[in-house]
């Protein structure tokens, strides 16, 4: 399934379950890569699409736990699935980032949407107009 597909089929739940959808990171120990499942209910977690085709910071995969580009598209990505809203996801990712994703935990981490939508609403309330 590519990204498209795989956020289209997650838009679908985005405002009927928001409170459902739950993100997981891992750091593998031994590799080193980073992983992030979303699980909506009680459903099979999911790869979290890496929304390259909305925007192309990392293409190699996720990062957090510092500020650059792998962090940046994890930011994206949480955005654009948690909101359902590409451009709220472009306009806001860069300030989730330093906010939330430039500080989880470096092994492992968990966010629930209704995290994320608090984090957005203070970040928008702080916009000009």
């Amino acid at each position: 399934m590519s990204d498209e597909e795989e956020l289209r089929s997650c838009w679908r739940d985005v405002r009927a379950t928001p409170h459902a959808r739950t993100y997981r990171g891992v750091r593998s120990i031994r590799t080193g890569t980073c992983e992030v499942k979303v699980v909506v209910g009680k459903a099979r977690p999911k790869n979290l699409p890496k929304c390259l085709n909305v925007m192309r910071h990392s293409p190699t995969g996720f990062e957090w736990g510092y500020s650059g580009s792998g962090p940046a598209q994890l930011a994206l990505a949480l955005l654009v699935d948690a909101l359902g809203d590409r451009d709220r996801a472009v306009k806001l990712h860069q300030a989730y980032k330093a906010r939330v994703v430039g500080v989880l935990p470096q092994n492992e981490w968990t966010l629930t949407q209704i995290e994320i939508l608090e984090v957005v609403k203070q970040l928008e309330d702080r916009l000009p107009g």
